[in-house]
């Protein structure tokens, strides 16, 4: 576990979680990278949550594609958050894991 700021967090893969607060959050695709590393989690652990493949979240994160459908649905459920919070323009924040 690393202590950044005061903060514990989870180091895992290439990315460090602190890294999130350094992302530019303007897309959904960078919102969800974000999040995901903002909460500690792998792709694959994302995607084993939403029952998609990790190709899947690395083609949201990338601005690829988009989550449609039960994806979409189902990553708000996660979040704790609607599709509409997800896209608002500025003032996004990470939500809490």
């Amino acid at each position: 576990m690393l202590f950044i700021g005061g903060e514990a967090m989870i180091r895992r893969g290439a990315y460090q979680v602190g890294e999130a607060k350094r992302l530019k959050l303007d897309t959904l695709g960078s919102r969800i990278k974000g999040i995901r590393l903002r909460w500690g989690w792998s792709q694959i652990e994302l995607a084993a949550a939403l029952g998609v493949p990790q190709q899947s979240v690395s083609s949201w994160e990338r601005g690829k594609t988009e989550p449609l459908g039960p994806s979409m649905a189902g990553l708000c459920r996660l979040l704790g958050m609607t599709e509409a919070e997800l896209r608002a323009e500025g003032g996004f924040q990470i939500p809490e894991p």
